[in-house]
């Protein structure tokens, strides 16, 4: 009898594990499916990030140690990264994100947010998600010739969204998106000033994006991008890029370069409702250029997109401009290009409902065609004061279970509620 109910209860108990098993495996292939964020568009975006994980709090604004932003990045665990503090995180060194699975929550910051200068945040991981914050890196700190706003890089990274950032003042551009990455969307950012006559060992260089080769998969959709010479974007060989209702202010002597000098192969370029604006550094013969030495096989789709250059094809051998978008993701929502600058300078940027100095100053410069490209953060008042407040983040019952059934778990739906708020 004892031997009896022994086996009944193991029984029971294997039942259990297995109906456990069961609604988990369910759960997880119905979050596997969800946009990382309600509404989130583009490549990448179904990457669960740290969903699931240990909650970390920033609690200080120190360069590293116990408490720091730096101590949560470098924690080698699926995490969600939330803030008690505001103000600006003066970087000794740059950040390098090594480890997967996590998501920063910038809209967690009590007003007015979070801003990460003197040095750059480096993305080297994949199932990454990185929301409401401001990177103004500048010409103080460190001093390296290379400092990205944002490098996203090494070809094992993937699934990466960042998702209403605001980034400049990078010394070479403010956005690298390195060789064979793939799977990388960036949204609903202002992206602005990169500094020209600064320190680059190459000299005058202010430029926007950098998409290097054999990147595939990647997305820029509704963003507002201000104030540089070049790279709107530049797209090397072997890569595919779809952008969309984006706005370009102010670009230099070219605004999109695509080019192949190292033989990397075809390039796969949609450009939909994008608007490109003229302002006070823009070259009345300031061009988009596709290169002689794009390869055959190239497709290039440009449709509803408001350009006052021209388009150069360079003694390219053949058409490569194609009626058919050659890349695309099925999650993108299109708006017509006349709606594209009011919507951009409305809802851009790392906190749209509470934007710092610059941010307001870069959207007005937007509105009223002023404004021009800068050498250092000096020429424009330098970096904001951003009061250093404190809030409680409160972790929900229960943060890691998906109590209304809807695929995102307890602490995700604060995150996105917290969202709306700084939106």
């Amino acid at each position: 009898m004892f031997i009896q109910k022994i086996f009944y209860g193991v029984l029971l108990l294997l039942i259990g594990i297995s109906a456990v098993s069961s609604d988990a495996l369910a759960l997880s292939g119905r979050i596997r499916h969800l946009p990382v964020f309600p509404g989130a568009e583009g490549f990448g975006t179904h990457t669960p990030a740290g969903r699931g994980g240990k909650i970390i709090k920033v609690t200080n604004l120190n360069d590293s140690g116990p408490g720091s932003l730096r101590a949560a990045i470098d924690t080698d665990a699926s995490r969600t990264i939330v803030f008690e503090v505001s103000g600006t995180i003066k970087l000794l060194a740059p950040i390098y994100l090594e480890y997967p699975f996590v998501t920063i929550a910038g809209q967690t910051a009590p007003s007015p947010g979070i801003n990460i200068r003197d040095g750059f945040l480096a993305v080297r991981t994949h199932d990454v998600l990185v929301q409401h914050l401001r990177f103004r890196v500048g010409d103080e700190g460190e001093k390296r010739s290379v400092r990205d706003g944002i490098n996203i890089q090494y070809p094992k990274t993937y699934n990466v969204v960042f998702d209403h950032c605001s980034i400049s003042w990078g010394i070479d551009e403010n956005l690298g998106i390195n060789s064979g990455v793939k799977n990388i969307t960036i949204s609903n950012c202002i992206i602005s000033e990169g500094l020209d006559d600064s320190y680059n060992k190459k000299g005058p260089h202010s430029k926007a994006i950098l998409v290097g080769e054999k990147c595939t998969n990647l997305s820029l959709i509704r963003n507002l991008v201000a104030h540089h010479m070049d790279r709107h974007p530049n797209l090397k060989g072997g890569s595919e890029l779809v952008s969309v209702n984006n706005l370009w202010y102010n670009g230099g002597y070219r605004w999109v370069s695509i080019s192949d000098p190292d033989n990397n192969g075809p390039q796969k370029y949609t450009d939909i409702g994008n608007v490109y604006l003229k302002g006070n550094n823009t070259r009345a013969d300031a061009i988009f250029k596709i290169h002689k030495s794009v390869k055959e096989g190239t497709e290039i789709y440009i449709v509803d997109t408001v350009h006052p250059g021209r388009l150069l094809i360079n003694g390219a051998p053949f058409n490569p401009i194609v009626s058919i978008p050659p890349a695309w993701h099925p999650s993108i929502r299109v708006m017509s290009a006349k709606e594209v600058e009011q919507w951009v300078v409305a809802h851009a940027g790392a906190r749209p409902a509470d934007r710092d100095a610059v941010d307001v100053r870069i959207v007005n410069e937007v509105v009223t065609k002023t404004g021009r490209i800068i050498n250092s953060p000096s020429d424009v008042g330098g970096w904001p004061e951003l009061s250093e407040n404190y809030r409680q983040f409160t972790i929900p019952l229960n943060p890691q279970v998906d109590s209304d059934g809807d695929g995102y778990t307890n602490i995700e739906e604060v995150l996105h509620n917290m969202a709306a708020k700084v939106e």
